[in-house]
């Protein structure tokens, strides 16, 4: 049984799961701050700055992968030698100078789409209208 609340199987008595979770004591285990006690979601820079580095890294490989199966006339060598400074297909400097820029890049991504949501985040763009 879904209720108005959408939650399943409980009785309506105005308040949901996540509100009665949200008023409850702060956990010193978890480090919970009082924002997120009231709902507001925070990107964590350092995650998103990680995975942003790891997906461009791991995108890259790929990339490489994908030149070295297929014939030349479908590489992206070019590409990559624009995006990347220094970058020339391929010996093993430049695959490695490739993968450290790759990766690089995606912390540059990452940090800067972090801190911007962060920041709006903050002065109420993205917080729920009560």
């Amino acid at each position: 049984m879904v209720d108005m609340e959408g939650t399943v199987g409980m009785r309506n008595t105005g308040d949901t799961v996540t509100d009665r979770r949200l008023r409850g004591a702060v956990s010193k285990d978890t480090g919970n701050s009082p924002t997120e006690q009231r709902g507001i979601v925070m990107l964590k820079t350092k995650l998103v700055t990680w995975a942003m580095g790891l997906f461009t890294a791991f995108s890259f490989l790929l990339c490489i992968l994908y030149g070295l199966l297929t014939p030349e006339s479908l590489h992206m060598h070019t590409f990559l030698e624009m995006v990347l400074p220094a970058f020339t297909w391929l010996s093993f400097g430049s695959f490695v100078l490739g993968l450290v820029e790759s990766f690089l890049w995606g912390v540059y991504l990452g940090l800067g789409f972090s801190l911007i949501y962060n920041v709006l985040y903050r002065k109420g763009y993205g917080a729920e209208s009560s």
